[in-house]
């Protein structure tokens, strides 16, 4: 849910108990004159008729009572509607508080349309405007290596640097990762062994042909580490995602951080991806495009052994 929708939840919920304390605080004003009018009456010329006429005094006392009865029950139910309205009046505070510290700005989920197709649209205007990119992802599946993916067509008019993490093919983390989504089941493992391998070569094939444009500079790396989180940075803002064990990644929601205020949690999952990019080793990606070439971080056009 959008901070914005919180803070509009909350502002309903106030005008809420605005509007039960306005029909409520007549109701008690207009109890205690009764009360008051009921006891000065008494008071004065009414008090001869309690001894002259026994049922009147009993008439009074039967509606007077529920009347502060009511009364009664009416400042309990105010004081209990200002507590629960503090309560989450803090509450929202408390959120707000810590959205804004930890520089949170957007939060979605990845298979809820258009919700996600509009966050994805801001992603990418603020992405561009910056002049580099830093992606981790398993095998880029459904963030750019086809057409149709989210940021396939910002990339390939992109100007700048992208720094792009992918898994290592046959590496534990592959391994690890085929595993935990297939649950043990072999068939299963082979299906995703053999999806991930044809999204691995796309992905690769991907930036080879951003390659060619003068105005990118691009870099590929192979990492061999449990995935844990699908990252999309740019200079101001971050794009992340959780990779779940028994889940794929469009199933977890998305966050988006600013790197303002200092606090932000920018910063922290900006040193995971400088950390990993740094222990990533790019002569480890080793894929071959249609063509049976192979694919790694060597320019267009330099020498490379094959490899088998």
């Amino acid at each position: 849910m959008k901070l914005s929708e919180r803070v509009h939840d909350a502002s309903k919920k106030l005008a809420e108990h605005a509007a039960f304390s306005v029909v409520l605080l007549p109701l008690h004003s207009g109890l205690l004159w009764l009360v008051a009018i009921v006891a000065t009456y008494f008071a004065t010329t009414g008090r001869a008729l309690i001894y002259q006429n026994p049922v009147l005094t009993a008439a009074v006392a039967f509606a007077t009572f529920p009347a502060l009865a009511l009364l009664l029950w009416g400042v309990v139910v105010r004081v209990r509607k200002r507590k629960e309205h503090r309560r989450r009046h803090a509450e929202n505070e408390l959120i707000r508080a810590m959205a804004t510290n930890s520089g949170l700005v957007g939060f979605c989920y990845q298979d809820r349309q258009p919700d996600i197709s509009d966050r994805w649209a801001e992603c990418a205007a603020n992405l561009a405007k910056g002049t580099e990119i830093s992606i981790a992802v398993f095998t880029g599946a459904e963030t750019f290596i086809r057409a149709g993916d989210p940021l396939f067509d910002f990339l390939n008019s992109y100007t700048g640097r992208i720094r792009i993490l992918l898994v290592k093919p046959d590496s534990p983390a592959f391994r690890q990762r085929i595993e935990d989504l297939s649950g043990g089941d072999p068939h299963e493992a082979t299906q995703y062994e053999e999806r991930f391998r044809r999204q691995l070569n796309d992905a690769h094939v991907f930036v080879r042909s951003l390659r060619r444009s003068p105005a990118l500079s691009v870099e590929c790396r192979a990492y061999d580490h449990r995935p844990i989180w699908r990252m999309v940075m740019g200079s101001q803002y971050l794009w992340v995602q959780h990779y779940r064990r028994r889940e794929t990644v469009f199933k977890t929601p998305a966050y988006i951080f600013s790197r303002h205020p200092a606090s932000s949690l920018y910063y922290p999952l900006e040193h995971v991806f400088n950390s990993r990019w740094a222990a990533a080793n790019k002569s480890l990606l080793f894929l071959r495009d249609e063509n049976g070439h192979v694919i790694d971080n060597m320019p267009d056009g330099a020498a490379r052994p094959e490899v088998a």
